[in-house]
């Protein structure tokens, strides 16, 4: 009970409020600060992984995305080599995004 008396309070707190607050409004308001906290552990992970490495998770993703197409032993010239690193970002984009999902 003290759990959803809190939450109660923290609905009431809402500019929103207008003296009712429901079961509905609640759990709103429960995982309006989850997915708060999901963001800011987020920001928080990814700040970590460039200060220990240089580089954005993204970055990352795409060496690796890279280092599979560049395996397959074909010689790159300079077109090759930028169409591959396109290819690589957007793989890695793929990646990120599928992370979210």
């Amino acid at each position: 009970m003290t759990m959803i008396k809190t939450w109660r309070e923290r609905c009431e707190e809402h500019p929103d409020h207008e003296g009712i607050v429901t079961e509905q409004m609640i759990r709103n308001r429960m995982q309006e600060e989850i997915d708060e906290l999901r963001q800011s552990i987020a920001e928080e992970e990814k700040r970590e992984w460039v200060g220990l490495t240089g580089m954005t998770l993204r970055d990352y993703f795409a060496a690796k995305a890279m280092q599979g197409l560049f395996s397959c032993g074909k010689a790159h010239d300079e077109h090759t080599a930028h169409v591959t690193a396109k290819a690589s970002y957007l793989m890695a984009d793929a990646m990120l995004k599928a992370r979210e999902a």
